[in-house]
């Protein structure tokens, strides 16, 4: 099988086996970009060291991250946010890689598509989130 590839125009697109979890990737292909450790990339995101490396490494990622982490990592490690919450998307399978499930389009508002693209996935990502909470309270 051939290994999978992200797009060429994405800083963190590499080769990486088959089947690689795309949150790990992203995560672990910014952080050699810089250089830095985990223990340096937690201490710059605030975010714990085991949590970092638990990312950076995981075979598959099972929890959907929470947003302030989300956030914490998009602006430490210079990942586009749409590209970061894709990659989590993808690796939990709360999302479909490509976009919203049928039936949540439906609850956002018209003008939504006034949204970027960028602003539209982290929109949708903070909606999965709230009714995964809901459905576990």
């Amino acid at each position: 099988m051939p290994a999978a590839k992200k797009p060429a125009d994405q800083p963190y697109a590499k080769e990486l086996g088959p089947d690689p979890d795309p949150f790990a990737v992203i995560i672990r292909t910014a952080m050699d970009a810089k250089g830095w450790t985990v223990t340096e990339a937690s201490a710059r995101m605030g975010i714990s060291r085991s949590t970092v490396s638990f990312w950076r490494a995981k075979d598959r990622l099972t929890n959907f991250p929470e947003t302030d982490n989300l956030i914490a990592i998009a602006r430490t490690l210079d990942i586009p946010r749409a590209d970061l919450l894709a990659a989590a998307a993808e690796s939990t399978g709360y999302l479909q890689p490509t976009g919203m499930r049928s039936g949540l389009a439906d609850m956002l508002p018209p003008d939504v598509d006034e949204l970027s693209e960028e602003n539209r996935k982290l929109a949708v990502a903070m909606i999965e989130q709230l009714i995964i909470a809901s459905r576990n309270a």
